[in-house]
């Protein structure tokens, strides 16, 4: 459903930023499964956002009529988060799921 790869490029080291993307989703859906919470954390740049944007792009897969609750501080955060879910729909999801992702703009 989610191709990280189409927005990153290499990181220095054994991954690249879309497999750890990658893996970073997949772990924090796993954790949300068991637990109904999580935290992301790592380095600046290493694509927080768009990890959370996939893992609620592989939630509303699962729960179409789920409701989602991103809070921003201020309207230049807000304003952020609504063109990286942009950027995030037209980059890395298949079709599917895109009408999903698009309840959340």
């Amino acid at each position: 459903v989610i191709n990280f790869a189409g927005r990153n490029s290499s990181f220095n080291g054994d991954d690249s930023i879309p497999e750890l993307q990658t893996k970073g989703v997949t772990a924090l859906c796993k954790i949300l499964q068991e637990r109904q919470y999580a935290y992301l954390a790592d380095e600046v740049g290493m694509g927080k956002t768009y990890q959370a944007i996939g893992v609620i792009a592989m939630f509303l897969e699962e729960k179409p009529d789920a409701k989602v609750l991103i809070i921003a501080p201020n309207s230049s955060v807000q304003d952020n988060w609504v063109s990286e879910i942009k950027n995030f729909q037209r980059n890395n999801l298949k079709k599917k799921c895109l009408y999903e992702c698009e309840k959340l703009c």
